[in-house]
C-alpha cells in the first residue's frame, strides 16, 4: 500500500472510528489509541489549490503549507481534532492559524519541554500527557491503565515490525512507503499488511540519510536509481518515529514519556553536542560510507543544525552531500546528477 498514491481521506473515513490528527512526530500515538480514537499524521497532500498562501508567507517550509492545505481542502468527516507538539516556530504558528480558522474540534497544544536532558523535563513531560489524556477522554474514551497498555504494546509492535525490515537489501523507496503508512494506517492492519510484505530488493553503496519530514517518495527513489542505499536515517518518517520502544514494565505515562525523552532528539529541541555525536555514532554503527542531507526548504531548525554535523564529519573524513528539496516538490535532472556524482566518488 504506498499512502502516497491513495484517496487518504477516503481510507481514514472508512476506518470506523473518530480519528485525531497530528503535526510531529513527538506526538505519543498510544494516548489516542487508549482514549478508543485513531491518530493520523498529517501527510500533505500533492495535489489541490494552494491556499496556505493567503496564511503564510512564500518562504515558509512547504511541510507547514502542505499541512495547512490538508486540513482546508482535505479534512476528513471523521477527524475529530489535532494535537500540535510544539517544535519548530512553522508549526507553533500553523497551531494559531489552525485554532483562529476552527478546522477542527479539538485543538490540544502539546508544549513539550525544549531540552530532554534534565530530569525535571521528565517530570513536566508526565504531567502534560495526563492533561492530554484527559482532553482526549473528552473526545473518545476514558482511558484506563490497560487501555493505555494495550495501546503501548500494539505500537511497540508497529515500531518492531517497521526495525526488522532489511534495509540492507531493500529499496529506500519502498522502505520509506511503510514507514509512512504506519503513521496513517489502523495499527492491526497495518500489522497483517506488512506480515508477509515481498521487499524489494536493491543493491548500492550504504549511505545514511539525516533530514526532517521527507514525503515525496521521488525522493527516495531517486537514491534506489542511482545505487545508493539508505541504511540507516535521522529523518522525521525515519527512526525518529520507530527507533526507541516503550517499556512495557514501567507504568504506562511514565513509560511513554521515558520514551520520549530517549527517543532521537531532532534540531527543534537543545541538545548540546548530541546531533553531531549521534549522527557519528550511526554512521560508525551501520558502516555507511556517508551522509546524504536531505532538507526541505527554509527548514530553518535543520539549517542551523548542519554546520554542526558536516564538521563533525569532515573530521572524521566522512564524505556528506548536501541536497535542498524546493517547495515544488519533485526531485530535479539537477539534483539527480549531484547524487550520481555523489555515489561515483563513494567509489573512489
Amino acid at each position: 500500500m504506498e499512502i502516497r498514491g491513495m484517496d487518504m481521506k477516503k481510507y481514514i473515513e472508512g476506518i470506523g472510528k473518530p480519528a485525531i490528527a497530528y503535526m510531529c512526530t513527538y506526538m505519543p500515538e498510544e494516548l489516542v489509541l487508549a482514549s478508543s480514537l485513531h491518530p493520523v499524521r498529517i501527510i500533505p497532500e500533492e495535489k489541490g489549490t494552494d491556499r496556505s498562501s493567503a496564511f503564510l508567507q512564500a518562504y515558509v517550509c512547504p511541510v507547514g503549507k502542505g499541512m495547512l492545505n490538508w486540513g482546508m481542502d482535505s479534512l476528513p468527516r471523521n477527524l475529530k481534532g489535532v494535537v500540535v507538539p510544539h517544535s519548530c516556530d512553522t508549526i507553533q504558528k500553523l497551531s494559531d492559524i489552525w485554532r483562529i480558522n476552527h478546522i477542527s474540534g479539538l485543538h490540544y497544544d502539546l508544549v513539550l519541554p525544549v531540552d530532554f536532558t534534565k530530569q525535571y523535563a521528565k517530570d513536566y513531560t508526565m504531567k502534560i500527557l495526563e492533561k492530554l489524556l484527559e482532553a482526549l477522554g473528552d473526545v473518545g474514551k476514558a482511558a484506563t491503565d490497560e487501555s493505555l497498555r494495550q495501546a503501548i504494546s500494539l505500537m511497540n509492535k508497529v515500531r518492531q515490525r517497521i526495525r526488522s525490515l532489511n534495509r540492507k537489501t531493500m529499496g529506500a523507496r519502498q522502505f520509506f512507503e511503510i514507514s509512512i503508512s504506519a503513521m496513517v494506517m489502523d495499527k492491526e492492519e497495518f500489522l497483517d499488511y506488512t506480515e508477509d510484505i515481498p521487499l524489494l530488493e536493491t543493491q548500492g553503496k550504504p549511505v545514511i540519510a539525516v533530514g526532517n519530514m521527507m514525503y515525496d517518495m521521488d525522493v527516495f527513489e531517486m537514491f534506489d536509481n542511482v545505487g545508493l542505499n539508505i541504511v540507516d536515517d535521522d529523518i522525521c518518517p525515519g527512526t525518529r518515529y520507530f527507533e526507541e520502544d516503550v517499556d512495557e514494565d514501567l507504568p504506562p505515562l511514565e513509560a511513554i514519556a521515558t520514551r520520549i525523552m530517549k527517543r532521537p532528539i531532532c534540531p527543534t529541541k537543545h541538545a548540546h553536542t548530541y546531533r553531531e555525536d549521534y549522527i557519528l555514532g550511526k554512521v560508525r554503527k551501520s558502516s555507511a560510507r556517508g551522509v546524504v542531507f536531505l532538507y526541505q526548504k527554509f527548514c530553518e531548525p535543520h539549517l542551523f543544525d548542519y554546520p554542526h554535523i558536516k564538521d563533525a564529519l569532515d573530521k572524521e573524513n566522512i564524505p556528506s552531500l548536501f541536497i535542498e528539496i524546493e517547495p515544488s516538490g519533485g526531485v530535479s535532472q539537477q539534483t539527480y546528477t549531484r547524487l550520481e556524482a555523489f555515489n561515483e566518488m563513494l567509489e573512489n
